[in-house]
């Protein structure tokens, strides 16, 4: 069993020279014309920067089931465990998902997110631009993923955007508060 760290080396990747994506909500998946268009959004990037793609069973079922092909840049791998998955978003350029937890763990390494998705419980994030809701994959959507690859002011500006939520001292309250129950 690879180690997080050992898990990255292997995979030849360096860092934010690569790409995250993750997709399996029943939202992409149920339709096939909506599926094939993520797909095809994602083997535009992977001619950018390479994808590494954690495989959700059901993601795989329907690739295998509708035949569908991946560009050789799209590093596909099976899913993988918390901190394996965090070596890799921690340093990868942006992640591109339709997975809510993603998003906050995304704004919390202080990497882009692209949420594939109509809507996203994290509206904060998408209102001050440190995450970005890509309702459909127009020429917009292209045109913002190759300005986080190739235009290092814009991406630099949207990695340090303060999430408007995070607080310091959160784990020293939790300590605080624990070591009281504790003398009780």
């Amino acid at each position: 069993k690879l180690s997080p760290v050992s898990f990255f080396s292997s995979l030849g990747l360096k860092s934010e020279m690569y790409l995250v994506a993750t997709l399996h909500r029943a939202e992409n998946l149920d339709d096939k014309k909506t599926f094939l268009e993520k797909i095809k959004y994602l083997n535009s990037l992977s001619e950018h920067l390479p994808i590494v793609f954690p495989m959700h069973p059901r993601t795989q079922l329907f690739l295998k089931k509708n035949s569908v092909k991946l560009s050789r840049g799209i590093i596909q791998c099976p899913p993988l465990t918390h901190l394996p998955f965090l070596n890799l978003l921690q340093n990868c350029r942006f992640v591109i998902t339709d997975s809510g937890g993603i998003q906050e763990e995304a704004a919390f390494l202080n990497r882009p997110c692209l949420i594939l998705r109509k809507e996203t419980e994290w509206s904060r994030l998408v209102k001050v631009k440190k995450n970005f809701l890509l309702s459909d994959l127009s020429s917009k959507a292209y045109k913002l993923s190759q300005r986080l690859v190739y235009d290092q002011k814009f991406y630099f500006k949207t990695c340090h955007i303060k999430n408007p939520e995070s607080r310091s001292g959160a784990a020293l309250k939790v300590i605080a508060v624990l070591q009281k129950l504790k003398r009780q």
